[in-house]
């Protein structure tokens, strides 16, 4: 087989494997079957991290059900996730920095810093340090 034909081939087998079922979307792998939705659900709402993570990665994965994901993602905060704590404290302070009225911005890094914290407090690591140093340097330099 020549090197010219070896692309070519490439896409004539994906095409045909995702015709046949064979390659499912990559969210696919994220998506809880409907039957287990209530399940995982009640094991979430009683607070199993594991349960919330799911949910939160697979309303992440449907179409149209972000605000459920977020309140899957408040949840998993108020239980002290340390990495939905360094998410939400980044997207803060990447909304802080675009904030132009200046009252809204401070509410929105001080929110940041102590979510950064709060994920520090509870799984201390070099990128989450960094996080708090940057917010603390915007917020000192106001």
């Amino acid at each position: 087989m020549s090197m010219k034909m070896l692309p070519s081939l490439l896409v004539m087998s994906f095409a045909v494997a995702a015709c046949s079922g064979g390659l499912k979307s990559p969210s696919d792998a994220f998506l809880i079957p409907q039957e287990q939705i209530a399940v995982v659900t009640k094991d979430a709402s009683a607070g199993n991290l594991s349960a919330i993570k799911r949910l939160i990665s697979h309303y992440e994965a449907t179409s149209g059900d972000d605000a459920i994901a977020e309140e899957w993602r408040a949840k998993a905060r108020s239980l002290g996730d340390a990495q939905e704590l360094y998410y939400y404290a980044a997207r803060l302070f990447t909304g802080a920095r675009s904030e132009s009225d200046p009252v809204k911005k401070q509410k929105m890094l001080v929110e940041a810093l102590e979510s950064a914290q709060r994920s520090y407090a509870n799984g201390a690591d070099a990128s989450t340090q960094r996080l708090i140093d940057e917010i603390s340097q915007v917020i000192n330099s106001r």
